[in-house]
């Protein structure tokens, strides 16, 4: 699943070198009774931080019967980075989790030489999991960067979208975020 073209409005206008402030490691927190769209946005539903574009998030249940959308375990955990349409950067981990399970992502803005078709440009995450029920419960999360250089961090303090709070366990490398360099 992938977001619908990006809106024309952003709150941050780029500067003319493309950045990737994101985490060089993620720490993804389950949050099972989170919901969407989480609290990146503001109360008109914008994104709150100028380092991002636009968000998706939904949940669906395979089954068309059942309006049991929590989970109780999830299965499956997919981190998908994108530049515009193309992945350049999957990882699907096999569980079963459990709400509050920490998962580690290491993004592909962590590594050297990146070239403008290989920044990440935007972020899925996808948790398959079961309700009580045992039917197929699907959450899909979709961020969509700005790559705008005077915008750090990307994801303030306990950021949640959907049944994932996001948390760098690295902040972003000084190469690619100038903002970053020695904050440590």
């Amino acid at each position: 699943p992938s977001l619908s073209p990006a809106p024309t409005s952003i709150h941050s206008e780029p500067t003319d070198s493309l950045c990737s402030c994101s985490p060089a490691v993620y720490n993804f927190t389950l949050n099972l009774s989170g919901s969407c769209p989480g609290n990146l946005v503001d109360q008109n539903g914008e994104p709150m931080n100028g380092a991002i574009r636009d968000l998706g998030c939904f949940t669906t249940v395979v089954a068309d019967d059942s309006s049991n959308r929590q989970p109780v375990i999830v299965d499956t955990f997919t981190v998908s980075e994108l530049y515009m349409e193309q992945v350049i950067n999957s990882t699907t981990l096999r569980g079963p989790f459990q709400d509050g399970d920490v998962i580690t992502h290491t993004p592909i803005s962590s590594r050297a030489n990146l070239t403008g078709d290989t920044f990440p440009t935007r972020l899925e995450l996808t948790l398959s999991s079961e309700n009580s029920d045992g039917i197929t419960v699907v959450n899909t999360a979709v961020i969509e960067y700005t790559a705008n250089c005077n915008e750090w961090p990307v994801y303030p303090a306990r950021s949640m979208i959907g049944w994932v709070e996001i948390g760098a366990a690295e902040d972003a490398l000084a190469e690619y975020c100038p903002l970053a360099q020695g904050i440590r």
